[in-house]
């Protein structure tokens, strides 16, 4: 079966879907088209045919909602700003409704269930144009109902698990909290990152705690009961002065694992355990991993993830291995490859799950409840899943009284 993961833009990768009614399902874009993983067997299907290439995807039981940009090489499209496009998919009937929304490129959506009273489901959507747009959602249709201007262009937005908080990122140092208030939203507060460009904003499942990535390599996490004050730990990226090592993606587990992850730009996930921050480790995962086509030794520990801890990385300077460039067999033809990985964290041992794609990079992550709780890469050549040893983290070693 042909694939061809698309990761459209070079700085948005956040493009990994895990369906809030199936964990072991991974939802991914693919040129106008929306596909379905499925963990356990293998199978990959096309769940949406879209009027544009998305550039974010969500998606709850009854619902698949996608963002992204009128393609300027249209010639249906009219001299201009590019227009921003949004979709909402009934995924019970196969009804897709799309219209315009924004003057530019929409880079993040965020599904919730209202805060207010009545219920419904909402999205949150984050603009190039600066706004970031509150939408009522429907099963095959949306309306905007309220739009919020902020002062850079924004990237993207995360919701507390009350609903009743929304931080947003984008090309400025600032990082705005909004709350509802008399049945609309409003901008409570800005506060200064210290960083450059936020890329990433999630909460923790508990709505103690929200983070948030910024290009220049540093992750904060922040208390949320002091917005703006000092972070509550500060993560770093592995190669600071290059474009590679910028994180773009940030994700908390849930559940009792207590983990935080973060995917560099090229090749590399960060995984901090939160109970002292100090258990800190990187996965590296070579370009053309497990490509049989490339004429790869699957015996060569050159050529597999490598999982080590955080100083180690920095003390090495390790870079990815290199590869020859994907052939176009490997680019367009769906295989499924299982390869033993080394232990990742407390985890004695774990599969790799690739589906052969292209050369772009890690194009998003996801935490699942699937098989215990895993990790999902959205890499280079296509999709890993790494299952996290949960019962480990929750015993203590041995030991005897004296």
């Amino acid at each position: 079966m042909g694939v061809n993961w698309c990761c459209r833009h070079w700085q948005l990768r956040d493009l990994v879907c895990i369906p809030a009614d199936s964990p072991g399902e991974v939802m991914y874009p693919s040129d106008n088209s929306v596909h379905t993983l499925d963990l356990a067997t293998g199978k990959d299907s096309v769940t949406a045919e879209l009027e544009f290439e998305p550039r974010c995807v969500q998606a709850t039981a009854t619902v698949l909602a996608a963002g992204g940009v009128h393609d300027t090489r249209d010639a249906r499209v009219a001299t201009g700003p590019q227009r921003g496009l949004f979709a909402i998919r009934n995924r019970n009937t196969g009804e897709t409704y799309t219209r315009d929304l924004g003057d530019y490129i929409n880079n993040a959506v965020n599904l919730f269930e209202s805060p207010m009273g009545g219920g419904g489901l909402k999205a949150v959507v984050c603009n190039n144009d600066h706004s970031l747009y509150f939408l009522d959602v429907g099963n095959d249709r949306f309306a905007v109902e309220e739009t919020l201007r902020l002062s850079a262009p924004l990237n993207h937005a995360a919701v507390s698990p009350d609903r009743r908080t929304v931080i947003a990122c984008g090309d400025t140092p600032q990082v705005a909290v909004a709350h509802p208030q008399d049945g609309g939203w409003h901008v409570a507060q800005t506060f200064e990152s210290g960083s450059d460009l936020g890329f990433s904003a999630a909460f923790h499942p508990s709505g103690t705690m929200f983070g948030v990535a910024f290009q220049d390599g540093t992750a904060r996490l922040y208390d949320v009961r002091k917005m703006g004050g000092a972070p509550l730990a500060e993560i770093r990226t592995s190669r600071p002065v290059e474009l590679n090592g910028a994180f773009r993606c940030l994700k908390f587990s849930t559940g009792p694992e207590d983990l935080v992850f973060l995917s560099e730009q090229m090749h590399r996930v960060h995984v901090v355990d939160l109970r002292d921050f100090n258990n800190h480790q990187v996965l590296t995962i070579p370009q053309g991993f497990g490509s049989e086509d490339q004429g790869q030794d699957p015996d060569d520990e050159a050529v597999e993830p490598i999982i080590q801890s955080y100083e180690e990385v920095i003390d090495n300077g390790q870079q990815p291995s290199p590869s020859p460039p994907p052939s176009i067999t490997s680019r367009n033809h769906h295989r499924r490859v299982y390869v033993d990985n080394h232990s990742f964290l407390q985890m004695p041992s774990s599969r790799y799950l690739r589906y052969g794609q292209n050369d772009d990079g890690i194009s998003g992550l996801a935490w699942t409840e699937y098989d215990g709780g895993s990790i999902v890469v959205g890499t280079d050549t296509g999709i890993g899943v790494w299952k996290i040893d949960g019962w480990a983290r929750r015993t203590f070693p041995s030991y005897t009284i004296r």
